[in-house]
């Protein structure tokens, strides 16, 4: 493998979506001359059976006979995309819980990214809700998370949807979202949802909008700032920045994960929603 922050981790359950992700993961690689970790963990199942993004055991199966298949497959996959993109693609096959599996390697490897499919493998889950092993590899990922939904894969992003709310954290999307952009050649969106009428919140956001745009042209990135009126009656904020990230024919919406207590084991709602719902890849940044 390469030096330090020089690997984009990968992991897999074979499924077609987290195959689809491999794929996304190609082109970011590509862009940032950095290898492929791809991770197949293969469930410790006195743990987290029934979370996602792993292999389902079948127990008429000798669990020496099923490693081998699992690490056969994974080689495969590893070969063929190794072939197909000019990527040196590293496979990968632990045992373990999943979550903590990915979270170790991704400090091990020192990766610079982990793009992964945002859903559950469980069809009657995967509408609902990002996956279990999903989110708490997110909440605990030691680098950004490139969350992919759908088979919308994007060879470029060309143009990153901010959506920015009042948080502390602000600024560090901001800066990752610049160092993104300069890779790209990419234009960013910058947009404030206002679903109040309370005129010291709308104050602020317009003035931060303001300050956020000027900031990032002064890094010669061409960027757009729009404010978008709601009524939380009607819709949901998420749906808001979801349509649009349609209308402008967004390729990535970057968003931070939150820093509280409460939401030590899930996502925030509005988080959730829009790495599960959108059809364009989701960049999740840690606040510092």
């Amino acid at each position: 493998m390469k030096g330090h922050y020089n690997n984009i981790l990968v992991p897999t359950d074979f499924s077609e979506q987290s195959l689809l992700a491999l794929e996304q993961a190609y082109a970011l690689a590509k862009i940032l001359n950095v290898e492929i970790t791809l991770l197949h963990v293969i469930p410790d199942t006195t743990g987290d059976i029934g979370l996602g993004l792993f292999s389902k055991w079948n127990p008429k199966m000798h669990q020496s006979d099923y490693e081998d298949s699992c690490n056969a497959r994974l080689l495969q996959i590893s070969e063929s995309a190794s072939k197909i993109s000019w990527i040196k693609v590293n496979p990968l096959l632990l045992k373990g819980k999943v979550p903590d599996k990915i979270v170790m390697i991704a400090r091990d490897i020192y990766a610079k990214f982990i793009v992964m499919a945002a859903n559950s493998s469980d069809p009657e889950h995967k509408k609902s809700f990002i996956g279990s092993n999903t989110s708490r590899v997110i909440r605990d990922a030691p680098c950004p998370i490139l969350t992919f939904n759908g088979n919308n894969i994007r060879e470029q992003f060309e143009t990153i949807v901010l959506p920015l709310d009042l948080t502390e954290e602000t600024q560090q999307k901001v800066s990752k979202a610049i160092e993104l952009a300069k890779y790209y050649n990419s234009t960013i969106r910058v947009i404030s949802i206002i679903l109040t009428d309370e005129k010291e919140v709308i104050e602020k956001l317009t003035s931060q909008l303001k300050q956020v745009k000027e900031y990032i042209e002064n890094r010669d990135i061409y960027t757009t700032s729009k404010i978008i009126y709601g009524d939380k009656t009607l819709r949901k904020l998420t749906s808001y920045i979801l349509d649009y990230a349609r209308e402008i024919n967004g390729d990535l919406i970057m968003i931070m994960t939150p820093e509280t207590n409460l939401l030590e084991k899930f996502l925030g709602n509005i988080d959730n929603e829009i790495i599960c719902m959108s059809k364009i890849p989701v960049l999740t940044v840690h606040p510092k």
